[in-house]
Protein backbone atom coordinates (compact mmCIF):
# COMPACT_ATOMS: atom_id res chain seq x y z
CA UNK A 1 0.00 0.00 0.00
CA UNK A 2 2.95 2.58 -0.25
CA UNK A 3 1.61 4.12 -3.72
CA UNK A 4 -2.02 5.40 -2.01
CA UNK A 5 -3.38 8.18 -3.75
CA UNK A 6 -6.44 8.61 -2.02
CA UNK A 7 -7.37 9.92 1.13
CA UNK A 8 -9.44 6.92 1.74
CA UNK A 9 -6.75 4.77 0.81
CA UNK A 10 -3.70 6.77 3.32
CA UNK A 11 -6.12 6.45 6.11
CA UNK A 12 -6.86 3.03 5.26
CA UNK A 13 -3.24 2.17 4.62
CA UNK A 14 -2.31 3.90 7.83
CA UNK A 15 -4.90 2.60 10.15
CA UNK A 16 -4.39 -0.84 9.49
CA UNK A 17 -0.52 -0.23 10.19
CA UNK A 18 -1.76 1.02 13.64
CA UNK A 19 -4.56 -1.88 14.09
CA UNK A 20 -4.04 -4.60 12.41
CA UNK A 21 -5.93 -6.69 14.25
CA UNK A 22 -9.14 -9.04 13.19
CA UNK A 23 -12.61 -7.38 13.16
CA UNK A 24 -13.46 -9.77 16.05
CA UNK A 25 -10.49 -8.73 18.11
CA UNK A 26 -10.56 -5.32 18.04
CA UNK A 27 -14.59 -5.50 18.63
CA UNK A 28 -13.74 -7.29 21.64
CA UNK A 29 -12.08 -4.62 23.10
CA UNK A 30 -13.20 -1.23 21.09
CA UNK A 31 -16.69 -1.72 19.81
CA UNK A 32 -16.89 1.21 18.40
CA UNK A 33 -13.13 1.82 16.93
CA UNK A 34 -13.87 -1.62 15.12
CA UNK A 35 -17.35 0.20 13.73
CA UNK A 36 -15.18 3.05 12.53
CA UNK A 37 -11.60 1.06 10.98
CA UNK A 38 -14.59 -1.18 9.10
CA UNK A 39 -16.57 2.02 7.60
CA UNK A 40 -13.55 3.36 6.13
CA UNK A 41 -12.76 0.22 4.69
CA UNK A 42 -15.59 -0.34 3.16
CA UNK A 43 -15.50 3.16 1.83
CA UNK A 44 -12.02 2.29 0.62
CA UNK A 45 -13.82 -0.55 -1.46
CA UNK A 46 -16.48 1.62 -2.83
CA UNK A 47 -13.97 4.15 -3.87
CA UNK A 48 -12.65 1.43 -5.63
CA UNK A 49 -15.82 0.47 -6.97
CA UNK A 50 -16.53 4.07 -8.27
CA UNK A 51 -12.72 3.97 -10.16
CA UNK A 52 -14.22 0.90 -11.83
CA UNK A 53 -17.92 2.66 -13.24
CA UNK A 54 -15.97 5.92 -13.71
CA UNK A 55 -13.50 3.78 -16.28
CA UNK A 56 -15.94 1.68 -18.05
CA UNK A 57 -17.86 5.41 -18.93
CA UNK A 58 -14.17 6.68 -20.25
CA UNK A 59 -12.92 3.94 -21.79
CA UNK A 60 -15.30 0.96 -21.73
CA UNK A 61 -12.96 -2.11 -22.52
CA UNK A 62 -10.42 -0.67 -23.91
CA UNK A 63 -6.98 -1.24 -22.38
CA UNK A 64 -5.30 1.71 -20.21
CA UNK A 65 -2.26 3.09 -21.52
CA UNK A 66 -1.45 2.58 -17.18
CA UNK A 67 -1.87 -1.29 -18.06
CA UNK A 68 0.81 -3.90 -17.45
CA UNK A 69 1.19 -6.23 -21.05
CA UNK A 70 0.39 -9.26 -18.84
CA UNK A 71 -2.50 -8.02 -16.87
CA UNK A 72 -6.04 -8.16 -17.75
CA UNK A 73 -7.66 -8.07 -21.42
CA UNK A 74 -8.53 -4.15 -20.52
CA UNK A 75 -8.75 -1.17 -17.70
CA UNK A 76 -12.20 -2.07 -16.10
CA UNK A 77 -11.18 -5.83 -15.42
CA UNK A 78 -8.13 -4.62 -14.20
CA UNK A 79 -9.98 -2.15 -11.53
CA UNK A 80 -12.15 -4.55 -10.79
CA UNK A 81 -9.15 -7.03 -9.85
CA UNK A 82 -8.06 -4.24 -7.44
CA UNK A 83 -10.89 -3.85 -5.92
CA UNK A 84 -11.29 -7.73 -5.57
CA UNK A 85 -8.09 -7.34 -4.17
CA UNK A 86 -8.88 -4.86 -1.66
CA UNK A 87 -11.97 -7.25 -0.44
CA UNK A 88 -9.95 -9.73 0.29
CA UNK A 89 -7.84 -8.03 1.94
CA UNK A 90 -10.11 -6.57 4.51
CA UNK A 91 -12.26 -9.48 4.85
CA UNK A 92 -11.21 -10.08 8.41
CA UNK A 93 -10.90 -6.92 9.16
CA UNK A 94 -14.71 -5.97 8.55
CA UNK A 95 -17.75 -7.19 10.23
CA UNK A 96 -19.57 -8.47 7.12
CA UNK A 97 -16.34 -8.98 5.29
CA UNK A 98 -16.45 -10.92 1.68
CA UNK A 99 -15.06 -14.35 2.65
CA UNK A 100 -15.79 -15.53 -1.15
CA UNK A 101 -13.41 -13.06 -2.69
CA UNK A 102 -10.98 -13.19 -0.43
CA UNK A 103 -10.88 -16.86 -1.33
CA UNK A 104 -10.75 -16.45 -5.00
CA UNK A 105 -8.37 -14.35 -4.97
CA UNK A 106 -5.95 -16.56 -2.68
CA UNK A 107 -6.81 -19.22 -5.37
CA UNK A 108 -5.50 -16.85 -7.93
CA UNK A 109 -2.10 -15.89 -5.93
CA UNK A 110 -1.75 -20.15 -5.88
CA UNK A 111 -2.26 -20.27 -8.90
Amino acid sequence: MSSCTTPTRRYAAHGLSVVPDSYEQLAARAPELAEARGALLEADIVDGERHVTLAYSMVRLRRSIAQKPEGPDNAVAELRLMRHRRAAQYASLIRFGDHYIAHAVAGLRHS
